[in-house]
């Protein structure tokens, strides 16, 4: 007879002969220590009543047809002892089985779990800083120098608000108006000059430069790459300033409507960066702004050739424009945006001095000063007195 059990531990299957049962021995795979099923000895005797003739039947429903204490005793039964030294089983035959022995080759071939890590990881790092010093090199630079015009003194800009086009009561709008149609209002500083008047629509705003300021333009189109950002979010820029204006023109009505009289012009300062600069600018104009000596002073317009207006300290030779900051939301641009800007002087001619070369005096011609000496002598001398004949 053959015992025909698995390994464990390698999954090996192995066939011993049947007195090996019980036993200690090493695996002939793995060599791992195994003890060998044990086989009842029940079994065997059972095996060999199965065998004997048929002749023995009768004696076997005798013994059941007997009293029970006419029934033989068993064999006592004892555990092989097992033998003094581990030795190799004697195999008759050892065979792979395919699926567990696939499964032993899979688990042979699989490294350890700090090796496999560490391909990916590195591999994975490197991939990531390319793809980071990729997306650098991507982003437009919104950095450059530009120069700045003067603007004349005297220049005014102005503009002209309807309320039907910010969505605001009309009736309260009127009100507004002829408000101002009776009593202009003017808003004046060292940096701006507002007016506030009633216009053949609506409200119309003027404004031009404060006592100790200039305005210069900056033509910020001459950057491509702001150029091209301005043009492809044109649309989103200039909503954000609609959005704005119109929140601002709503409280502004309200606070109209419940100053008492004779103050109501006086809420209209109030609202000069919300509604009165957005009136005169655009998108970008109104996300920029001029850095002077770390003061800030905003775009105050923008005109159809993408060039932009400010209002600084007069005597200005250089100043940077920024993204704002203070804004919700804001930064738009994807980049850094600083733009340097130097402001061009108009350029004065040094006076020259000219000599002044008098007109020569002809010979031929006499001294008209001697000619009238000599003509007031001659009307002086007396005449001669005639002679008296005797």
């Amino acid at each position: 007879m053959t015992i025909e059990f698995h390994c464990p531990y390698c999954t090996a299957t192995v066939r011993v002969g049947d007195d090996a049962s019980g036993k200690i021995g090493r695996c002939p795979k793995c060599e791992t220590r195994l003890t060998v099923p044990t086989i009842p000895e029940q079994v065997n005797q059972q095996e060999s009543s199965e065998s004997a003739p048929i002749e023995n039947a009768a004696t076997s429903e005798q013994i059941i047809s007997n009293d029970v204490s006419e029934i033989p005793s068993l064999p006592e039964v004892t555990a092989a002892s097992p033998p003094e030294e581990l030795g190799q089983f004697p195999i008759l035959s050892v065979t792979e089985d395919p699926i567990t022995s696939k499964y032993q080759k899979r688990r042979k071939k699989k490294p350890s779990n700090s090796m496999t890590l560490l391909p990916p990881v590195f591999f994975g790092g490197l991939l990531a800083i390319a793809g980071f010093l990729y997306y650098l090199q991507s982003l437009h630079s919104y950095e450059g120098t530009l120069e700045a015009s003067r603007q004349n003194f005297n220049q005014s800009i102005q503009v002209e608000l309807q309320g039907t086009s910010f969505k605001i009561d009309d009736e309260i709008f009127s009100q507004i108006a002829d408000e101002l149609r009776d009593h202009p209002s003017e808003v004046r500083s060292d940096l701006v000059n507002l007016s506030f008047r009633a216009g053949a629509e609506g409200l119309a705003i003027s404004l031009r430069p404060g006592s100790e300021a200039e305005l210069v333009k900056v033509p910020v189109a001459q950057l491509k790459p702001v150029a091209k950002y301005y043009q492809d979010h044109f649309n989103e820029l200039n909503d954000h300033r609609i959005a704005e204006m119109q929140a601002g023109l709503i409280s502004l009505s309200s606070d109209w409507v419940n100053a008492p009289e004779g103050e109501k012009n006086s809420t209209l300062p109030n609202y000069r960066n919300s509604v009165v600069y957005n009136a005169f600018v655009k998108g970008l104009g109104r996300i920029c702004y001029a850095n002077v000596g770390g003061a800030m002073y905003p775009c105050v317009h923008e005109d159809g050739d993408v060039a932009l207006y400010f209002l600084i300290p007069t005597g200005t030779e250089s100043f940077t424009i920024r993204e704002r900051s203070e804004l919700d939301e804001t930064p738009f641009f994807p980049s850094k945006f600083l733009i340097q800007v130097k402001v061009a002087r108009p350029s004065m001619a040094d006076a020259e001095l000219v000599p002044i070369e008098s007109e020569p005096i002809p010979e031929d011609e006499p001294n008209s000063s001697e000619e009238k000496t000599e003509d007031s002598e001659q009307e002086q001398k007396p005449e001669p007195e005639p002679e008296m004949s005797t």
